[in-house]
This record gives structure tokens, C-alpha cells and sequence, in this order.
């Protein structure tokens, strides 16, 4: 008789799990019409095995992970909150049937009562807790949960290949970079040693072209004297050309007070056009809605003066009748103005010599550019590798004076500005062993801190003079200047 009992209930739950295959993931319906007459109790070991079986529980358990996901094995039991694994135990079944759940050395009593709209509970007792807590829960389908937690693993690992893709990616990208930078430097050193010998060969030509220089200092030197003594000579002869002229004077008199009464004409004409001029341009100059004049024709001069007022053409016939007054005179400055060539021929000289002197200082100038170090940026001038003997040569270049055609600049020190008029300005601060320091004093401190406007990165040309180096703390240039 029992052996009949035990295969028609085995019969039963076969049924039973066959026909959940084939209708929605209802564990009531799953379970058959024997958990029909159960809802709202505990199910029993039977019913238990084949709803752990179907299903994952969700449940709040006071474990202090929030709301977990209980998953069911023939042996074992895993945690999982967000699709990730947090804790896993033992279960098993005790001799009297009740669901017995092992959370490390804590045994714990569930017994799961499906209610009806949805209103699950477990009661979960511990061993020595004669009555245990209820806990609502909801539950899933076991094979849908896998499912959404092969896509999370997935997911996850996509997420984890593609990160390490872009890991991948950055450490080429940094290899990359790191082989652009050493074959800039390289072209940077090949750059700075044909400058270097670029240098070398303009100081020789800057000598030779002193040397020319020089020469014909000597030789305009020379020549001004001689055109000093030719000046003197032909005075002397002029001089005696003059009593002989003076015969001719009185037959040239009358032709020249008739000569010199059309240029004071002129004279006071130009004179009353350049009183007028600003006064009545616009209504002489040409423009694109007009027919007038251009600037500067005779007969843009004539309209000007034909507008000016009456009191200023009779001022102008004033003079012209003053100028006969003038006649008497004529004599005299024309001696004067033979003794003002002569001295417009000294001042001549004097501008020459003037002029020599300036050529010289010129030059000079040009000497000093010819000593100055010219690089194109900090790497011409830095190397990447600052050794001891690295920071001893750049450092025996104190009192060099300098010039880098392309400094980005990084950083900027106004501390000094209030106290002494002082800033410093100085290129990238990220490694100081190639970092470059310009001092700026007064009028050139005022104009960059006018000029950069709290801009953070600026390319100038520095020019200065090297003051010391330190791998530590780069290179100064004091004094200095910026372009």
C-alpha cells in the first residue's frame, strides 16, 4: 500500500512538471491543481523541491545587502544582488520536511506560503525561535533569470574587452607619441647644429662686412676732405667770380626785379593756398559724386584761392607792394646767399660725419646680434636627457646673451610686479629641466600682462641673457625681453 501511495504521488508531480512546459510561468498553475488547494499555506517538501526548481526568490532578508535574489541548485544556494554574486551556503531538507537553509554557521527554517494577488511570504526562523519573521517576496522564473544574467555577464564582459581595447589603444597611442617626440628631437638637434654652423658662417660674413665697413669710413673720411679743400677753393674762386659779375649786376637788375616780382607772386599765392587749403578742401576736392579736382593740380590750387576772402587777397597785394621795398636788398642777400652755401656745404659735411657715426653704431649693433645664440624653441636649446654635465654646460653659459624664436608660455609670477615693477613668464612647468624663465622688467612687464589678458598659453620670441640653470628649476633669462 505504501509503495502505491508513493508512485501515484510520484505520478502526479511528473504530470504536474510536464505540463508546466507548456503554460505561463505561473507557479500556482506550474504546480498544478494540488497547490490550488494549498495557496495561502506553506508548501510542503514535495511542493518546495519543484518551486526552487522553477523559480528564484527575491527577497529583502535583512542581511544587509538590500533586496537579493536567492538561486536554488540541487545542493546549494547563491546570492545575487544586481546580477552580481554576493554570497552562496548549503541547503537541504530535514528529516520532517522543512526547507533548511544554512548561512554559514546559522541555520535557518523557511517555510514559503504562496497567497493569492501576488502576496508571498516566508518564514524564515532561526533554531532557537519558536516563531521566526515573515518576509514578502516575489519570484521569477528560473530559466528568465539565467537568461538575464548570461546577457549581464555578457554585457559585462564586452564592457571589459573594451576597455582593455581602449587600454590597448592609449598605450600605442603613448608609444606613438613617445616615437613622434624622439624623432622631433632628433630633427631639433640636426636643426640646432645647422644653425649653429649657420651662426658660425654669418659672424664671419658680420666680420668681413665690419672690415668693408671700416674701409669706407676710412676712404669717406678721406673724401670729405678732399671735397673740404675743393669747397674752400672754389669759394675763393667764386669770390672772384662775384667782382666780375657785379659789372653785369645793373644789366640784370631790371630783369630780375621783373623775375623776382612773378615769384613773390607765386610765393605769397602758394603761402595764401596753404592758409585756405583746410578751410575750403571740401569744397574744391574731387569725389565720386562731383566733377572737381585732384589733390595737388593747378587747378584744385586755383579753386582754393579763388574761395578765400577778400582781406586775405588784399594782404597779399600788400606784400607784393612791400616786396618792391625788398629790391634795395638784393645785393646783400645774394652775397648772403653765396655765404650760405658755404655754409650749407659745412652743415653737409657735419651730417656726413654724423651720418659715419651712426653707420659705425650701426654696426656694432650688428656685431653684438652676430654673437647672440639663436634657437628656434626650448627643445633646440634643452636637451631631453639633463645629466650633471648637461646642467654644468647650460649653466657655463651664463652672461650669453640669447634668442628662442618660439616659447609657449605656461606660467606667469606677478608677486614681484607691486614691490618692483618685476614679472616672470616662463614656458611649460610640466618637467622643470626644460622649462625656460624670462624676467621682464617694468615697461615690459606692464605691456605682457596688457597683452595676455589672463590668457593661459601665449607664444612669444624671448631675447635675453642666460643668469643661471638648474635641472631643478630650469633656465632665467635676466635681463630679458619678449616679441
Amino acid at each position: 500500500m505504501k509503495f502505491l501511495i508513493n508512485l501515484i504521488i510520484f505520478l502526479s508531480l511528473s504530470f504536474k512538471l510536464c505540463y508546466a512546459e507548456t503554460t505561463p510561468i505561473d507557479p500556482v498553475k506550474k504546480l498544478g491543481s494540488t497547490l490550488k488547494a494549498i495557496t495561502g499555506k506553506s508548501l510542503n517538501k514535495e511542493e518546495t523541491k519543484i518551486f526552487l526548481s522553477e523559480f528564484v526568490i527575491i527577497i529583502e532578508d535583512e542581511r544587509g545587502d538590500g533586496t537579493v535574489t536567492y538561486l536554488f541548485d540541487d545542493r546549494n544556494y547563491i546570492r545575487y544582488k544586481d546580477y552580481e554574486e554576493i554570497s552562496s551556503g548549503a541547503w537541504r531538507f530535514t528529516k520532517t520536511g522543512v526547507l533548511r537553509v544554512f548561512n554559514k554557521d546559522i541555520k535557518l527554517s523557511w517555510r514559503i506560503k504562496l497567497g493569492k494577488n501576488n502576496d508571498n511570504n516566508i518564514n524564515i526562523r532561526a533554531k532557537y525561535d519558536p516563531i521566526g519573521k515573515l518576509y514578502s517576496f516575489n519570484y521569477q522564473a528560473k530559466e528568465d533569470f539565467l537568461s538575464e544574467l548570461d546577457d549581464h555577464k555578457e554585457k559585462i564582459a564586452a564592457e571589459k574587452k573594451r576597455k582593455e581595447q581602449e587600454k590597448i589603444d592609449a598605450q600605442k597611442k603613448v608609444e606613438e607619441e613617445k616615437a613622434k617626440l624622439e624623432q622631433e628631437k632628433l630633427e631639433a638637434q640636426k636643426k640646432a647644429e645647422e644653425e649653429k654652423v649657420k651662426a658660425a658662417e654669418e659672424k664671419a660674413k658680420l666680420e668681413q662686412e665690419k672690415l668693408e665697413a671700416q674701409k669706407k669710413a676710412e676712404e669717406e673720411k678721406v673724401k670729405l676732405e678732399q671735397e673740404k679743400l675743393e669747397a674752400q677753393k672754389k669759394a675763393e674762386e667764386d669770390k672772384a667770380k662775384l667782382e666780375e659779375d657785379k659789372a653785369k649786376l645793373e644789366e640784370e637788375k631790371a630783369a630780375l626785379e621783373k623775375e623776382i616780382a612773378e615769384q613773390k607772386k607765386q610765393l605769397e599765392l602758394e603761402k595764401l593756398y596753404i592758409q585756405l587749403e583746410p578751410k575750403f578742401r571740401k569744397k574744391c576736392i574731387k569725389k565720386a559724386l562731383n566733377d572737381l579736382y585732384e589733390v595737388g593740380t593747378p587747378e584744385y590750387k586755383t579753386c582754393i584761392i579763388n574761395k578765400g576772402p577778400e582781406k586775405q587777397l588784399k594782404e597779399a597785394e600788400e606784400k607784393k607792394q612791400k616786396s618792391e621795398e625788398d629790391k634795395a636788398k638784393l645785393e646783400k642777400e645774394k652775397l648772403e646767399a653765396q655765404k650760405k652755401a658755404n655754409a650749407e656745404k659745412a652743415k653737409k659735411a657735419e651730417e656726413e660725419k654724423k651720418r659715419l657715426e651712426q653707420e659705425k653704431l650701426e654696426a656694432q649693433k650688428k656685431e653684438e646680434e652676430s654673437k647672440m645664440l639663436t634657437f628656434a624653441s626650448p627643445i633646440d636649446l634643452l636637451p631631453s636627457n639633463v645629466d650633471a654635465i648637461e646642467e654644468k654646460r647650460l649653466n657655463d653659459m651664463r652672461g650669453t646673451k640669447i634668442k628662442i624664436n618660439q616659447v609657449q608660455i605656461f606660467a606667469l609670477d606677478d608677486s614681484g610686479y607691486l614691490s618692483s615693477g618685476t614679472i616672470i613668464i616662463a614656458s611649460d612647468y610640466s618637467v622643470p629641466a626644460w622649462q625656460v624663465k624670462c624676467k621682464l622688467n617694468k615697461g615690459d612687464a606692464t605691456n605682457f600682462l596688457s597683452f595676455s589678458k589672463g590668457k593661459s598659453m601665449i607664444e612669444v620670441q624671448l631675447i635675453g641673457t642666460v643668469k643661471s640653470y638648474r635641472r631643478s628649476l630650469g633656465m632665467l633669462l635676466d635681463p630679458c625681453t619678449y616679441n
